[in-house]
């Protein structure tokens, strides 16, 4: 019974969010009401909320930042067919932006995987030491 109540719940919000090009508006407005909310609660905690959510973020940058410049080869856009810079608002209809250099799509991927999980770490090593 409670399965289905979950699954009826969870349907209505896919359906809610799923249906309207304003999720993030939607996500935006939350975070806003629970910030609100804290402020009503307790004021002198924002400063260390606002610190910390922008601490987490510096730490998956510099991360990334760091396994770049340890593995320079590592960066995905140098497995590009031409370099994004050149044309950073490429727009293409029924193909990728930038085309991926032949017989490098592994290779791309895993460095896109390498670069994201450097992110990652970087923000859990940020993260845990709070």
């Amino acid at each position: 019974m409670l399965r289905r109540i979950l699954g009826v719940a969870v349907k209505g919000v896919e359906a809610f969010l799923g249906s309207t090009k304003l999720q993030i508006v939607y996500c935006f407005l939350a975070v806003a009401i629970l910030f609100l909310a804290l402020w009503a609660h307790s004021p002198q905690q924002i400063p260390v909320v606002v610190y910390k959510l922008l601490l987490a973020p510096l730490g998956g940058l510099a991360g990334c930042c760091v396994w770049l410049a340890l593995v320079p080869y590592a960066n995905p856009s140098r497995y590009l067919v031409k370099d994004w810079r050149s044309d950073p608002d490429a727009d293409v209809d029924g193909k990728a932006d930038f085309e991926v250099a032949p017989g490098y799509e592994a290779i791309f991927c895993t460095c896109l995987f390498c670069a994201a999980l450097a992110f990652v770490l970087g923000m859990l090593a940020v993260g845990m030491g709070l």
